[in-house]
């Protein structure tokens, strides 16, 4: 199934599911019916803002609904005003990590053949985007490892 057809299923599924029409979609979304009904149908995709207020609104995840291999469930993380976990307590050594990081991997995916989607060059708007959501991916993972591994170095889960 090509990623077009998985979505469809998806939104479908997941609306059925949450017993959602169309018509409460555009209410709850504020994404216009045609828009809604072109998405059902394959016509269009949701660009990123849609694809998340759509998975929101269905209460599943974004990568789900995109036909990922993630489990469908929707993962709450709490943000403070300054757009960071809310639990944040990142270290500047951290922050430099995650930085060096994040730039190693963008530099590793420029260089093969630059940044594709769909088999189209990626907008430098859309690599900025990737790179966004990789960052806080990658603030997200060393929190989490942080809760659970705290500060030992033998990588046992704290107690």
């Amino acid at each position: 199934m090509n990623p077009v057809e998985s979505f469809i299923f998806r939104f479908k599924e997941a609306m059925e599911l949450q017993g959602i029409k169309q018509s409460e979609l555009v209410k709850i979304t504020g994404i216009g019916k045609s828009a809604i009904s072109h998405y059902a149908t394959g016509k269009y995709e949701p660009k990123q803002k849609a694809l998340y207020l759509l998975a929101e609104a269905l209460n599943v995840n974004e990568a789900w609904l995109m036909g990922y291999d993630v489990p469908m469930e929707r993962t709450k993380v709490e943000y403070s005003a300054d757009g960071k976990p809310a639990d944040a307590t990142l270290t500047d050594k951290d922050k430099k990590d995650i930085a060096k990081t994040l730039d190693g991997i963008m530099q590793d995916l420029e260089n093969v053949d630059g940044l594709m989607f769909d088999g189209d060059p990626m907008s430098d708007e859309a690599i900025e985007s990737l790179r966004s959501a990789m960052l806080m991916g990658l603030e997200l993972v060393k929190l989490k490892n942080k809760k659970k591994y705290g500060r030992k170095t033998n990588k046992e889960p704290n107690k």
